[in-house]
Formats: structure tokens, C-alpha cells, sequence
């Protein structure tokens, strides 16, 4: 049973919706062809009218999405990049990337054998403005803070981990730009990912990676189908509760930019306040989170410690709080209002 009264997440999966879930599962299960089939290609083909990308590409997670567009990027460039080693035998490619994100977008460059080299966050957007060139060979893993659409400028070639922006029709796809499903996104298909390119050599190369290490079960395609059918419900849902938290705490900084609010945040005054906040609204039952802590402050090697400066601010700041579809507002303003007034008579 969940402890919180008020979860952070909660899918927005009718009995209707379970019910035509089921059915349709029943019959993958019947009929033997349980992955990467028929519901993975409508799937597909769904999000990328979506997201307005040429081809998206089922994978098992967000997470092997991000490994599977790197090292699919490499196969198609394979001829390119003998020659770039040749040219460069003492340099390493470098996985330019933001450290305010999930450990995953780490992982995914770890995976190809290149070291990390972190960018700091903007106080607009909370995303990574510009990439640099680098003295070597280079690309960019760009991340889309919670769902906030950023093309950032980069002189090499730029992937995006956007976890959090199914919803959106992007402006930029770069080499690849990777979506997830899980359990707490807006859209969820209980675990899964999706790989967008306008590309078709660099698709053929994501598809043969992604059929080798990643492909998703029919039931995950099916289950996300049937959510995507409350994406426009669950779009004005994000954006009229960012609206509404926004007009509760206007003293607060919230993330800006073109979003579809999946994940929406607040900066409270310091971190003793935020800490406050946050002990305060899991003692009312309300799972709020204080994420994301920094890569950069968990990983041993090179001490990139106060480096980040905006990154390590805003880290120390945040307080994310639930938004899921029909989720109550009102009891949430009240609860952190009351934990606001608790937190300052404390300071006084």
C-alpha cells in the first residue's frame, strides 16, 4: 500500500482504458508474438506524427534508448570515424552533458568508453545553453530539464535525452532525441522508451542496435497506446496546474521556457527553507521531491565540486510537487502554504 496520501505520480489509466488494455493483451499472449510486433509499429507511428519526427523507434527504456542512439550513431558513422581516430590516436571522444539530470543520461555516455564533461544549467530553463567544441573529437547530450524544450547551440553533433517531453512537437530532433514511458511520465507504457531521428541511415542503425539489446514487449506498446488517448487532456491538466502553483507562490522562481510541465518545480529562498518544506509535506502524506541531486557531486574522479555553480544552487533549492491528471490541487497549495508559514516562524 502507498504510505503517501498524495502520491507524486499516479498514471492516468481509466477502468475503461485497463479493460481494452487487457483484452488486447490477452490476445498478444495468445498468439505468441509478445515483442517488437504490430502495437510497437502503431505505437511508433503515433508518437512520431507527435513529435513531429521522420521515424521513432520503440526501445525497452528511455535509459537503453540513450545507449542504443550513441552506439547505433557510431555504426552508421563507422567509416568517419576510423579517420577521425586516425587523425586524433591520444584523444578520447567526450560526452558533453548537463548535471542536473537523472543518473541514467550518465550512464548512457559511460557506456560508450567516453569520459563525462559537465555544462552548467541556466536559472531560465534549467537546461544546458551551449555546448563548446572541444579539443577533440566530441558530441552533446543535451537534456530537456523536465520536459522543457531547449535546442541548445552546439558545434558538434548534439543527441537529446528528453525523458520527461513526449507531447511535444520539437523544433530540433538532432542525431537522435530519446523519450521514455515508465511509471512517472506523462504518458507510461509501465516501462519503455522511444528514439526519434529525422534520419533514415542513422534510423536503420538505431533499429539494429535497438533490436539487438532493447526491443519492447507488445503489452508495454499496448498499454501505451491506450494512455496516449489522454495525451491532450493530460497536457491542459500540466499546463493549467503550472499556472495554478504559479499564482499560489508568486514569490517562488519557477523553471520557464516551451514545456508540456511534466515535472513541475519551484525554487523556495534557500536550502534550510526547502528542506524544511520538504520534511513538513511527507509528514501530511504529500510525496513532494528534491531532485535532481548533481551528477557531478556523486561520481569519484575529477572534482568538479563548486564548478556548477547554478547547478549546485539550484539543486539545493528545488521542491517538485505532484501534478498528475485530477491530482488535488488545492490540498497540495494548502499544505505547502502551511509548511511556508511553519518553516519561517522557525527562522524567526
Amino acid at each position: 500500500m502507498n504510505e503517501f496520501r498524495i502520491p507524486f505520480a499516479n498514471p492516468a489509466m481509466s477502468e475503461a482504458s485497463a479493460e481494452a488494455a487487457s483484452g488486447a493483451i490477452k490476445e498478444v499472449l495468445l498468439n505468441g508474438h509478445l515483442s517488437n510486433g504490430e502495437y510497437n509499429r502503431k505505437l511508433e507511428e503515433k508518437v512520431a506524427k507527435i513529435s513531429g519526427a521522420d521515424m521513432a523507434i520503440t526501445c525497452s527504456s528511455c535509459s537503453q534508448g540513450l545507449i542504443a542512439a550513441l552506439a547505433g550513431a557510431q555504426v552508421a558513422m563507422l567509416g568517419e570515424r576510423d579517420r577521425r581516430i586516425k587523425e586524433s590516436r591520444d584523444q578520447m571522444v567526450i560526452g558533453f552533458t548537463s548535471s542536473f539530470t537523472w543518473n541514467s543520461t550518465i550512464a548512457a555516455i559511460n557506456a560508450q568508453g567516453c569520459p563525462v564533461y559537465y555544462m552548467d544549467i541556466d536559472y531560465d530553463s534549467w537546461c544546458v545553453k551551449e555546448y563548446p567544441m572541444g579539443k577533440g573529437p566530441a558530441f552533446a547530450l543535451a537534456v530537456d530539464t523536465f520536459g522543457t524544450q531547449f535546442a541548445a547551440q552546439s558545434p558538434v553533433p548534439i543527441f537529446y535525452d528528453r525523458a520527461h517531453s513526449l507531447g511535444q512537437r520539437f523544433r530540433h530532433i538532432g542525431m537522435a532525441s530519446v523519450l521514455s514511458l515508465s511509471p512517472s511520465k506523462l504518458i507510461t507504457g509501465c516501462e519503455g522508451g522511444i528514439i526519434l531521428t529525422n534520419s533514415p541511415k542513422f534510423g536503420k542503425a538505431y533499429t539494429m542496435t535497438r533490436d539487438l539489446i532493447s526491443r519492447l514487449s507488445e503489452p508495454h506498446a499496448i498499454i501505451a497506446l491506450e494512455n496516449l488517448k489522454k495525451l491532450p487532456e493530460i497536457l491542459e491538466w500540466k499546463k493549467g496546474t503550472y499556472d495554478y502553483y504559479k499564482s499560489h507562490f508568486p514569490s517562488f522562481q519557477f523553471q520557464q521556457g516551451e514545456s508540456n510541465h511534466q515535472v513541475i518545480g519551484m525554487l523556495v529562498d534557500t536550502k534550510k527553507q526547502r528542506d524544511g518544506l520538504y520534511d513538513y509535506a511527507i509528514s501530511q502524506g504529500l510525496e513532494v521531491k528534491a531532485y535532481y541531486k548533481p551528477t557531478h557531486l556523486q561520481t569519484s574522479g575529477y572534482d568538479w565540486a563548486g564548478k556548477l555553480p547554478i547547478t549546485e544552487d539550484i539543486a539545493s533549492r528545488i521542491i517538485v510537487l505532484p501534478s498528475w491528471l485530477n491530482c488535488p490541487r488545492g490540498e497540495i497549495v494548502d499544505i505547502i502554504k502551511d509548511g511556508v508559514d511553519i518553516v519561517q516562524r522557525m527562522k524567526s
